[in-house]
């Protein structure tokens, strides 16, 4: 069972950099259109509270949970170019960037679940 979700989290790495702020680009996973894309932050948002990228990667038999995540902004995990052939956006998540945790099956149900949050929208 693998799932892919985008959501709001903090980012120590963006704090330092004030990030985000209107016009910034980050990746998003999107479940309709089942892949990755690239937008822009409609404005400025809490410092260090960015778009992450998690991911389920193992449900254990204890109700526990292995979740990888990794922040999603340009300039902090995740790196963009266009390529010369089509002038396309390329982008590419630095793969030691990327964190483990362990929680419950019911903490990433809640995570699931949780949507919006317009005091953290970016």
């Amino acid at each position: 069972m693998s799932s892919v979700i985008t959501r709001t989290a903090f980012c120590p790495e963006c704090e330092k950099s004030h990030r985000p702020w209107k016009g910034i680009r980050f990746l998003c996973y999107g479940a309709h259109r089942d892949g990755y894309y690239v937008r822009e932050a409609l404005g400025s948002g809490v410092s260090g509270y960015t778009p992450h990228i998690f991911i389920l990667e193992k449900v254990g038999t204890d109700g526990r949970c292995t979740v990888a995540s990794v922040c999603s902004m340009h300039g902090c995990s995740v790196e963009y170019r266009h390529s010369n052939a089509d002038r396309a956006m390329v982008y590419g998540i630095i793969p030691d960037r990327w964190e483990t945790v362990t929680m419950t099956i019911a903490d990433w149900n809640a995570l699931r679940r949780y949507r919006r949050d317009p005091q953290y929208a970016v």
